[in-house]
C-alpha cells in the first residue's frame, strides 16, 4: 500500500498515507531494512508537518475487527 500511495498507482498520490503504511510494514517485517529505506525515501519528499502527521497516524492505527 505504501508504494502505491507513493507512486499514485491505483490510488491518489499521498505521501502521508505512503509513509504510514511503510512505517507499519517496517515495524512488522522480519527483515525491514528495505522497507526502512523506502520509508525514508518517501520521508525525504515530505514536510516536517506531513512527517509528524504520518507518524501519529501510524501510532494511532488499529486494524478493524473481522466480521
Amino acid at each position: 500500500m505504501g508504494l502505491m500511495y507513493d507512486r499514485g498507482q491505483g490510488v491518489p498520490e499521498n505521501w502521508v498515507e505512503a509513509h504510514k503504511w511503510l512505517n507499519l510494514a517496517a515495524g512488522a517485517a522480519q527483515g525491514p531494512r528495505l522497507l526502512v529505506r523506502v520509508r525514508n525515501a518517501v520521508a525525504s519528499k515530505m514536510t516536517l508537518g506531513q512527517l509528524g502527521l504520518a507518524r501519529q497516524i501510524a501510532v494511532d492505527w488499529r486494524p478493524k475487527p473481522e466480521r
